[in-house]
């Protein structure tokens, strides 16, 4: 949580975590002391738990090998 000011947004950081641990964060900018609300950091736990599902499945999917393709039959 950073804290923002009359002027200036504050921010919220929420870690992701994947199978193997951290796989990143999520960082969200709020206005009008929106990162000191518990019901803004509960919100924000959650999108990052399911933004995390998604990110961590991606690599694994574009990793896999490449379906092998029918061979053309001749006539």
């Amino acid at each position: 949580m950073m804290a923002g000011g009359a002027q200036t947004p504050g921010a919220l950081v929420v870690p992701m975590f994947g199978p193997d641990g951290c796989i990143g964060v999520l960082a969200l900018e709020v206005r009008n002391g929106c990162e000191q609300d518990p019901a803004a950091q509960a919100v924000a736990g959650m999108v990052a738990a399911q933004l995390a599902t998604a990110v961590a499945a991606w690599p694994a999917a574009s990793a896999a090998p490449a379906a092998k393709e029918p061979e053309a039959r001749t006539a």
